[in-house]
């Protein structure tokens, strides 16, 4: 594993905002490229757990982002550690969203809760590509943390991400058919699911698992599909929608 320090932290209510940055020196020490959709598997030094997944939010010359929902044993260590602490990750693991995407077209980018992170970094490192993005939070409390012109929050508005989808497609003008990608809890994709087939649009999804490994070795993190079960870790974590076997 590589070590890495914590840089700075942000904490409001559940949620974490945590900046990370490799060793000065030694100059061996290379950052890592990381591609929207990817995730690394972070531990500290002292806990006798397996690393965890996370998701990254941005990346630095130097280091990386992400953006936490405080729920467990190591995000609340997390949420409690001092800058300058060491942790360790490997990775990048799974599978970037631009190998099974078609770049050639525009999306409509939908992000809830931790699932933001994915959305936000692929929106950044293609901003060409989105036709709209919506970012959905229960309340308002992530502002604290980054800001986030397309955020929706539901104890505000009363809406939530697919309600202001539902909003967006009725003035929507374009001849082709619309594609959407979205991170998110299984019932925010599953209730995702089930309108793309009422208001007829494609539907990518990257799909959030507890993962041992996130190498495919330990079997921790199974999806069915048409084709099989796949893991989410190796072979996802983004999905056609129309592949996955939703009633599993």
């Amino acid at each position: 594993m590589i070590k890495i320090f914590l840089k700075a932290k942000k904490v409001s209510e559940d949620f974490l905002v945590a900046e990370f940055e490799h060793e000065i020196p030694p100059a061996e020490s290379k950052p890592i490229f990381i591609k929207a959709g990817q995730f690394l598997m972070l531990k500290n030094r002292t806990e006798p757990i397996l690393a965890k997944p996370f998701s990254v939010l941005s990346t630095n010359e130097n280091g990386f982002s992400v953006l936490i929902k405080i729920i467990g044993r190591f995000t609340g260590y997390l949420s409690q550690s001092k800058p300058g602490e060491l942790f360790f990750y490997r990775g990048p693991y799974g599978t970037p969203f631009e190998q099974k995407l078609d770049l050639s077209k525009k999306f409509i980018t939908i992000g809830g809760g931790c699932g933001a992170a994915p959305i936000l970094f692929f929106n950044k490192q293609y901003p060409n590509q989105i036709e709209k993005s919506i970012i959905g939070f229960k309340t308002d409390a992530i502002q604290q943390l980054i800001p986030i012109k397309e955020a929706v929050y539901e104890s505000l508005t009363g809406q939530t991400v697919i309600d202001v989808l539902n909003d967006y497609l009725s003035t929507r003008y374009n001849e082709q058919p619309p594609i959407v990608l979205a991170c998110g809890s299984l019932g925010m994709c599953q209730a995702l699911y089930s309108h793309s087939k009422e208001k007829n649009y494609r539907l990518f999804v990257s799909l959030d698992e507890r993962m041992g490994c996130g190498m495919g070795m330990c079997k921790g993190c199974p999806v069915k599909t048409k084709s099989g079960i796949k893991m989410v870790c190796k072979d996802g974590p983004i999905f056609d929608s129309d592949e996955i076997v939703w009633e599993w």
